[in-house]
């Protein structure tokens, strides 16, 4: 299931409407908020640093973002959007938190990047449990024509090292202990992600580029 807007996307079949991402909203471009010259600045086509929205001083590597510097540390976004409370709940569904955020926290235990996959350079970052640093941020500072939910990051703070020059690839996993839903709709297909683990996001292809 896909619903797209002009100014998002989101995809993670029957998950829609919990998993986003980041499409033709952000551009590369510089910016005085750099926190580093290695790292090049992901701007959203509002004027916001994506770098200052999460909380990261690591060049971002997102559909648009897909370009790193060499020699500078990186990550990528993984996240969702929730509701601030239980408005909407799916029929036969019993939520064991406060907030759709709090189930969230909950229920993912744990992240996996596969970094260069299929190559003899792949290599894997994990974490799990505590060591799952989560960002929350107003969801409406991106977007402020869509309701007032939040949106969940717990990809960017997972620093991964620097590459060599030369074009690679990510892809992300989560791990979910039980279902949760965001509260966003009362629909279990658009609103509930079930236990298991799941592809997101799917395969990001960028490049390190030599520092000037």
């Amino acid at each position: 299931m896909t619903r797209t807007s002009t100014t998002r996307t989101f995809a993670a079949s029957s998950m829609a409407a919990v998993c986003l991402t980041f499409g033709t909203a952000f551009i590369a471009a510089p910016t005085a908020e750099a926190t580093s010259p290695r790292v090049e600045p992901c701007i959203s086509n509002t004027g916001i640093s994506l770098q200052q929205y999460f909380d990261v001083s690591s060049a971002l590597v997102t559909p648009i973002c897909d370009k790193v510097k060499a020699g500078a540390p990186w990550s990528t976004p993984l996240n969702f959007y929730v509701a601030r409370s239980w408005e909407l709940i799916p029929a036969g569904y019993v939520p064991t938190t406060a907030s759709p955020l709090d189930e969230l926290k909950a229920h993912l235990t744990k992240v996996v990047f596969i970094i260069d996959e299929g190559t003899p350079q792949e290599f894997t970052v994990e974490r799990s449990g505590q060591q799952l640093h989560w960002l929350v941020a107003d969801w409406q500072e991106l977007y402020p024509d869509d309701p007032d939910w939040l949106l969940a990051d717990v990809g960017t703070h997972i620093t991964i090292r620097p590459l060599p020059p030369g074009t690679h690839t990510i892809r992300g996993e989560f791990t979910m202990d039980s279902v949760a839903c965001d509260g966003v709709t009362d629909s279990w297909d658009a609103s509930c992600i079930p236990t298991g683990t799941f592809e997101y996001p799917s395969t990001r292809t960028f490049t390190v580029v030599p520092r000037d």
